[in-house]
């Protein structure tokens, strides 16, 4: 009797923890998960009322570079779009929107270096932003270094997927 209830156990274990699997690292071959229409429309409804901490996207950077990739320019784009429909939203009911833009590294090289690489991959995005028309005065910069991972393994699909700035909405 013990022995099916353990067994019942365990399965229950691995079904929950089952559920929590990593998700598919981001290549850079540009293979992109397919978005469904209700995905989209989600989308389309979050840039009409965004909220504190909405992510509107992320850009993924090359180990040990800030340099935007040229795979990640249609991205930045994006985000522009993105950024410019929602000020002009909602600027009437609040005129001081804005956008942190957080830089992150993978768990290589030291601390202090991975703060100050954050930093410039932020700032990267930021120059990028600006230059396609985006007010510098609604982007604010942040770098978590190496302590914000999306993936906690060491391997080099996790550490493609922590090498990012991600685009928030402030406030």
């Amino acid at each position: 009797m013990r022995k099916y209830l353990f067994s019942g156990i365990v399965a229950a274990a691995l079904l929950a923890l089952g559920g929590c699997a990593q998700p598919e690292p981001v290549t850079s071959d540009n293979a992109q998960p397919e978005q469904t229409v209700e995905q989209n429309q989600t989308r389309k409804d979050t840039a009409a009322t965004p909220t504190v901490g909405t992510k509107l996207a992320v850009v993924y950077f090359d180990f040990d570079s800030y340099t935007l990739r040229a795979d990640q320019q249609g991205t930045v784009n994006e985000i522009a779009s993105k950024v410019k429909d929602i000020v002009s939203k909602v600027v009437n009911s609040n005129p001081s929107i804005s956008f942190r833009i957080e830089g992150n590294c993978d768990e290589r090289g030291a601390e202090e270096y991975n703060y100050a690489l954050g930093l410039k991959r932020a700032k990267a995005v930021q120059d990028a932003l600006v230059s396609i028309g985006v007010s510098a005065d609604r982007l604010n910069l942040i770098s978590y270094g190496e302590s914000n991972p999306v993936c906690a393994q060491s391997t080099s699909d996790c550490f493609r997927q922590n090498r990012r700035a991600e685009i928030n909405v402030l406030q």
